[in-house]
């Protein structure tokens, strides 16, 4: 488990989801696929890929960006930070 002060704050992950379920209708009719949101930081994330964790590796090969960044983008802007 990451440090607390790295970790996502409970409140800030039921937003998120929240948020994304409100909008699931609209997504469905748009796409034709419900959504499962996932809700990780960035570093939860560029952990679980450099542990090779199968679902990661699906949504980098698979997954497609319906609003905002890829995740490739925001991974590259991380770690020209660290």
């Amino acid at each position: 488990s990451p440090p607390a002060q790295k970790r996502l704050p409970a409140r800030a992950r039921e937003k998120a989801a929240s948020a994304l379920e409100k909008s699931e209708y609209d997504f469905i009719l748009k796409y034709g696929n419900m959504l499962s949101p996932l809700v990780l930081t960035i570093s939860e994330f560029d952990k679980r890929l450099r542990q090779k964790d199968r679902l990661i590796l699906n949504i980098i090969q698979k997954g497609k960006s319906v609003y905002g960044k890829t995740i490739q983008e925001v991974l590259a802007e991380c770690r020209r930070k660290e």
